[in-house]
């Protein structure tokens, strides 16, 4: 894309669809996700764009299969190096819609895959969008990717995370405009797996598929719908001056839920993350602000180390649990209203939270695919949609609260460390911000 056309798409990412009320459902993982998302799908008349990070759930691929049977032309763009490679079910996934896109009679298919391989320089670290277009009229927005945990069976285990499903026409045409630019194939960075080789040979790998699944055991809660007065897309890369101004609007409370939340941003070239100083100044006006972290043990790892997006990055060697006690010294310290917390899985009875959320005020929401890493917030394809909505606000509020409440602190900020407390957590020798 020319510099003249990507600026314009910047700014068009911007720029809020208003002027009436229009009606959106909201969904949750793991209560309710995968019944929005395949109703999405079978809802589908005659068309279906995809933008996913991972693929390999075995309904959802169904559906999907079944779709093209109809005759409902189908795009798909999939991460094609993500953290630790596709899976062996993702390859399985990617040959079945590779065949019968082949097989099918309706034109229109396209199976796309970014990847280094494709020749060229990579634009974006990682494709690490969750979003689905039906007919051009409705777009359901995720944090969670296309796996057994993203979208769990109904009754069974997953992470947590909130989707949202919009009839909204701008919202529509700003995704796919998005979609068109990131599967532009002369770029370099992307493989139709449905072009024919010169040899007569075709792309993409040729197995069978098979499905895995977990256990869910809480009450779930079920998708609910709302109005919605309006909603602004929010796009990785450079999505930071859109989530520090979504930060910047919180007057009286803020609730954020991540999966990663690093306090620092050091590969940056700056100290502390820019989404952490935003979260302190919201407290120093007199907000309140809640911060709950994914517990990043379950991943087996040391402190710091997440399976998704982060492989080689500096933000993530610090991790959740010293961003926690970062902002509980801070408050202690500082007298600011700002509590953090791990998540309790096992209270919660998810696998681990996959969610990058926030609630501000009680009448805005964001939902998203960003991780507080400067990663994903400056250099993956990313997307999140920041709602103006008392409805979706009192609806994610609610399951923040649940998991809010379920987890006790465990880190212990009953004393002030120093003068600057941070210093001694963190080991920085200066904090701008604070002073």
């Amino acid at each position: 894309m020319p510099k003249l056309s990507a600026i314009i798409l910047a700014a068009v990412l911007l720029i809020p669809c208003s002027g009436w009320a229009f009606r959106a459902q909201f969904g949750l993982s793991p209560d309710n996700s995968r019944a929005l998302l395949l109703n999405s799908i079978q809802d589908a008349k005659k068309t279906i764009i995809i933008n996913i990070y991972q693929f390999d759930e075995a309904e959802v691929l169904n559906a999907l299969l079944g779709k093209i049977s109809d005759k409902v032309s189908i795009r798909i763009l999939v991460e094609g190096e993500p953290f630790g490679q596709i899976s062996p079910e993702g390859k399985k996934a990617l040959s079945k819609l590779q065949q019968a896109m082949k097989a099918s009679k309706k034109s229109g298919h396209r199976l796309y895959v970014m990847t280094s391989k494709a020749g060229g320089k990579r634009r974006y670290r990682f494709n690490h969008a969750k979003y689905v277009i039906t007919d051009d009229t409705r777009a359901l927005i995720s944090s969670e990717n296309f796996t057994a945990n993203g979208f769990p069976k109904a009754g069974k285990k997953g992470n947590r995370g909130w989707q949202v499903l919009l009839e909204s026409a701008p919202i529509v045409s700003q995704l796919n405009q998005i979609f068109a630019t990131d599967t532009d194939v002369s770029k370099g960075d992307i493989i139709d797996l449905l072009k024919v080789n010169s040899d007569g040979s075709s792309n993409g790998p040729d197995t069978p598929f098979s499905g895995i699944e977990s256990d869910r055991l809480a009450p779930a809660l079920s998708s609910e719908t709302g109005d919605v007065s309006s909603a602004t897309l929010i796009a990785a890369p450079n999505s930071l001056p859109g989530l520090v101004s979504f930060i910047r609007s919180a007057e009286k409370s803020v609730a954020l839920e991540f999966m990663s939340l690093p306090a620092t941003w050091k590969s940056g070239g700056e100290s502390q993350s820019a989404l952490v100083k935003e979260l302190v100044a919201a407290a120093s006006r007199g907000a309140d602000v809640r911060v709950l972290l994914n517990d990043e043990s379950v991943f087996g790892n040391p402190p710091g180390f997440l399976p998704e997006n982060l492989l080689g990055n500096a933000d993530a060697k610090k991790g959740n649990e010293i961003t926690v006690e970062y902002l509980n010294q801070l408050a202690l310290c500082k007298h600011l209203s700002i509590e953090a917390k791990i998540v309790d899985i096992k209270a919660v009875e998810i696998t681990y939270i996959h969610n990058k959320g926030l609630i501000v005020d009680g009448k805005r929401v964001l939902v998203s695919s960003i991780n507080g890493t400067r990663n994903s917030v400056m250099d993956n394809r990313e997307i999140a949609v920041a709602l103006e909505s008392s409805d979706a606000a009192d609806y994610y509020g609610r399951a923040f609260s649940f998991d809010w409440s379920k987890s006790a602190s465990k880190i212990k900020t009953e004393n002030c460390l120093s003068q600057n407390p941070i210093t001694e957590i963190m080991g920085w020798q200066t904090m701008p911000f604070l002073q």
